[in-house]
This record gives C-alpha cells, structure tokens and sequence, in this order.
C-alpha cells in the first residue's frame, strides 16, 4: 500500500512541477509574442516595462520560427499535464470504488445490514458523501436503482441529493 502512496505523490510533485513550467512557458510566450492580438500585447499592464522594444523584435528576427515551436512545446506541456492529472484521477477513483466495495461486503455481513439500501445507508453515515456513480459501480445496479435509493433516503430525511453541473450527482447525509 505504501508503494501506491509513494506513486501518487511522484505523480502530484511532477504534475506541479510540469504546471509551473508550462505556465512559465505560457507567461513568457505571451510577454514576447504577444497574445495574438495585433497591438494588445503592447496595451496589457506590464507593456514593456521589462524589455525594450527593440530586443523583442531583435528576437523575433533571430528566431523567426521559435514562435511556431514555442507554441508546439506549450501546447505538449498542457497535454501532458492533463494526461498526468487524468490518470491520477483515475486511479484515485479506482482505489475509493475498492475501498467502497470492501465497505459494502462488510456491511453486508452484518446483521444490522439486511437490504442493500441499508447497507448504502451505513456506508453513507461513514463516508459522509457519495457520488452517484460509485454507488452505482459498487452495488452493480443501474443509474435508476441508484436515483430511487437515493429519493427514498431524501424522502425519509436521511441524505439529500446534490446536483452539480461539473462533479455529478452526489448523496450526503444529513
């Protein structure tokens, strides 16, 4: 277990440190190229404070395809970035779905946990929010099942639904 720990936080340290770097990238392509707007590089609140004009143009002239490549780096930088960020993601949410499970099975040995929404209800009160999704993966039953579980422990003043537009749906207790 430690082993997926240590992992995880190589990840995180070179997620950062790939985000830092792009985003130093970014920043410094936009101070010599401008943004792609004619003239509105020139109007932005630092204008050219730092540098003169001329070494800008001096630099455009000596490297007249960096622009090109420095567009190809950043944009590699981003797409690494969000493929670093994805798989951790991933495999975070594979981790909780097993620990969900291992949940479910011991809940579900318990005398106390006779149904599976009692058993959804008990691993509710300890994890104290649940997305839709996983209830759904670890029960192995369809989004609807999962809906109507979650109503019927809204209706009895046990949980409330909480809709977002970004994460889904999620059950927390109240």
């Amino acid at each position: 277990m430690e082993n997926r720990g240590g992992k995880s936080k190589i990840l995180g340290i070179l997620a950062a440190a790939i985000l830092v770097i792009a985003l130093i990238h970014l920043l410094s392509h936009f101070y010599i190229f401008g943004i792609g707007f004619e003239g509105l590089y020139k109007k932005s609140i630092s204008g050219f404070s730092f540098i003169e004009p001329k070494v800008i143009e001096t630099m455009k002239q000596t490297y007249p395809n960096s622009n090109k490549l420095s567009v190809l780096f950043l944009v590699a930088e981003w797409i690494l970035l969000g493929v670093i960020l994805f798989e951790g993601r991933k495999k975070r949410s594979k981790e909780h779905i097993g620990e969900l499970t291992k949940a479910l099975s011991e809940k579900k040995s318990s005398s106390r946990s006779k149904t599976d929404l009692d058993a959804l209800y008990e691993i509710l009160k300890d994890k104290k929010e649940l997305s839709l999704g996983e209830i759904s993966k670890v029960f192995g039953v369809g989004s609807e099942v999962v809906l109507e579980w979650s109503r019927m422990l809204e209706e009895h003043e046990l949980a409330e639904l909480e809709y977002s537009n970004f994460g889904g749906t999620t059950l927390k207790i109240k």
